[in-house]
């Protein structure tokens, strides 16, 4: 077993990074319908494959994230008409979708699927996007400091918790080495 267990999502992502050119030339050729429909087959074909495969999941896990891909180059390709819809919407009915997008990404509704989830990133990155409020949260000091190691704790937090739960307990029992 791998001491760094967080290495599959650098596998996604260096997978996705390798056929990015062509979701992006896809979502500047094709209308944002055809491509979102060809993306969610394609996920829903990973999907399929990952419950039912019997050993390497890897493979079938990219074709699922590669919606998340794609639905940020078509947020970037239409992010102006993004922006005049999300301010054409009620405030009630924004912080509505706000609460329902936090409810999904936190997979907090039980049953919770990978289309839930991305749904729920999809909703909470466009308010992050759209709204003024979030906008001035976004570019708060400290929110940028957390953006800047985020990734980087992501990456080496099993390594630090498995170091520090091997060298403190019993001593000190795990909710205490946790915080």
């Amino acid at each position: 077993r791998p001491l760094d267990f967080v290495a599959w999502s650098l596998v996604l992502e260096m997978r996705l990074s390798l056929v990015f050119p062509i979701i992006f030339w896809a979502v500047r050729r094709f209308p944002a319908v055809r491509i979102l429909a060809v993306s969610a087959t394609i996920g829903v074909i990973g999907l399929v494959l990952t419950r039912h495969a019997t050993s390497n999941t890897a493979p079938a896990a990219t074709l699922v994230c590669q919606m998340y891909f794609v639905i940020g180059a078509i947020a970037a390709r239409y992010e102006s008409a993004i922006r005049r819809r999300y301010a054409s919407i009620p405030r009630p009915v924004r912080w509505t979708l706000l609460l329902v997008a936090l409810a999904l990404y936190d997979d907090l509704l039980p049953g919770s699927t990978t289309l839930q989830i991305l749904a729920g990133a999809t909703g909470v990155f466009t308010v992050a996007l759209c709204s003024v409020r979030a906008a001035w949260v976004l570019t708060q000091p400290l929110v940028h400091w957390l953006g800047r190691v985020s990734y980087s704790l992501y990456l080496i937090h099993p390594v630090i918790l498995l170091t520090l739960v091997n060298a403190l307990y019993p001593t000190y029992g795990f909710p205490v080495i946790a915080a």
